[in-house]
Parts: structure tokens; C-alpha cells; sequence
């Protein structure tokens, strides 16, 4: 008698969250995509951002055998017009493209602050040596 093992999809997605970063400057998260599965999967890894800022992801489609996990790198642009306090929620997603269904997702968090303004006062040096 020959058993077949029905094949199971499914996909944890696990990353760093959030950063405090001032305005104009690139972002960098490192997400870890793993195949929880039984069988051989690709996984599409998407980005959206929710202030519409530039997102790029590195690796867009990983092939992961059952139990490993594979690292992609998600870039987020701050604009350099944002003010201090603005934040933006960048959801990454990976997705079996053999089962929908087998999908996670984890939010990264982006605040801007905006670097105090430092001012120099120059007093004059006044000495009594004769």
C-alpha cells in the first residue's frame, strides 16, 4: 500500500517593526519569510505603504523548501517633505502562489523626527591679564 501525504502550504513572515528616522532618509527592515509547509513553495512578497511612500522589496519571489526561511530586505523612502510626527505602516505580505490561502503578513512602522535645530551662541572671550 502507497500513502500519499496531502501537500500543505503555509508561511510565517517575522521582522524587525518599526523605526524612528528623520525626514529624506532610506529605511531598511530585514523580513524573514518561512515556509511552515510540507512541500516545496514559492511565496510572492509584496509591500504597500500606507502614506504612499516609495517601497521597494528585494527578493519579490522566494523558492523555500519545507522549514527554511529565506531573508528579503524592504526598503522604505521618507520623503523629504514629511514633518515631524508623520508615520507610516508599510504591510509586507508573502503569499504561496500555489494556495492563496497560505498567507501572512507583519506591519512596519516608520515615524519621522525631525532633528532639533542647534544654535551656537559666540560670547566674546574677555581676559584681565596685563
Amino acid at each position: 500500500m502507497h500513502v500519499v501525504e496531502e501537500a500543505e502550504h503555509a508561511v510565517a513572515v517575522a521582522s524587525d517593526h518599526s523605526t524612528v528616522q528623520s525626514p529624506g532618509a532610506t529605511v531598511t527592515y530585514t523580513v524573514d519569510v518561512t515556509n511552515n509547509g510540507n512541500v516545496s513553495d514559492i511565496f510572492v512578497v509584496s509591500a504597500a505603504s500606507s502614506a504612499g511612500w516609495a517601497v521597494t522589496v528585494s527578493d519579490p519571489a522566494l523558492l523555500l523548501n519545507p522549514g527554511e526561511t529565506g531573508t528579503v530586505t524592504v526598503v522604505v523612502q521618507v520623503p523629504a517633505n514629511t514633518e515631524d510626527g508623520d508615520v507610516d505602516v508599510t504591510t509586507v505580505t508573502a503569499t504561496s502562489i500555489y494556495d492563496a490561502s497560505a498567507t501572512d503578513s507583519v506591519t512596519l512602522t516608520t515615524t519621522v523626527s525631525d532633528p532639533p535645530t542647534v544654535f551656537y551662541i559666540f560670547l566674546p572671550y574677555v581676559s584681565n591679564e596685563q
